[in-house]
């Protein structure tokens, strides 16, 4: 799995000629996009969770 947090640091702290100019920015907005994917996949998860633990609790 890809540290996200890593990649964008990593990113940042290159010389702007490391990278082709276009990439770069392509590269760090796939990246966020990433991020915030995890974040919103993780949050259905929690509530998925939730909501399975409260079907439980009525069901006893």
């Amino acid at each position: 799995m890809v540290n996200v947090k890593v990649m964008l640091n990593l990113i940042k702290d290159e010389p702007e000629d490391a990278y082709i100019p276009i990439v770069k920015p392509e590269l760090m907005a796939l990246l966020k996009e990433v991020k915030m994917l995890r974040y919103k996949n993780s949050k259905l998860g929690s509530q998925k969770a939730k909501l399975k633990r409260d079907r439980k609790r009525e069901n006893k």
